[in-house]
């Protein structure tokens, strides 16, 4: 059963991703939206491992964003080695991001034009993302409490 769980949040997951890659940028309300539909099944900790990490950047500046640039460099780098070695192939193959399939040229996309950026440019990018989640989190206040309450009497009423 935790198998086809797994399966399940897999092909939404990769759904979800190519539907993003296709379609223009939406508000982080949609987005969290469509995280949270009934749509796609998403694990709960994936999307609570999304906030914590936009949370995250948010408090901790530019320098947490240079280090998820990193991270996404050692992603694709360990994608590479691992591939080159079958033994680590199978160890860890819930781990690879294929630089060859759509979300793999995406990434490679992303890292390239990111490291093109000078230092203030980077901060430009730091600092609009800052605007776009501060206007989802002020916004999100008043909406979180609304949905809270739907959601409870949908509970109780189906109970």
């Amino acid at each position: 059963e935790d198998e086809v769980l797994r399966c399940k949040y897999r092909r939404d997951f990769s759904v979800l991703i190519l539907r993003l890659l296709q379609s223009p940028d939406l508000p982080l309300m949609e987005l969290r939206n469509l995280f949270t539909s009934k749509k796609y099944t998403l694990p709960k900790t994936l999307i609570d491992l999304f906030d914590q990490t936009l949370a995250d950047l948010d408090e901790s500046g530019i320098g947490q964003l240079l280090d998820i640039m990193d991270s996404l460099n050692k992603i694709m780098t360990f994608s590479e080695n691992t591939v080159n070695d079958s033994k680590s192939l199978l160890s860890s193959t819930s781990n690879i991001i294929a630089k060859t399939s759509v979300v793999g040229y995406y990434l490679r996309r992303f890292i390239i034009h990111f490291d093109k950026l000078t230092f203030s440019e980077a901060t430009g990018v730091y600092e609009a993302f800052q605007r776009y989640y501060n206007e989802w989190r002020k916004n999100s206040k008043f909406m979180n409490v609304q949905d809270l309450n739907l959601d409870e009497w949908r509970s109780d009423g189906e109970q």
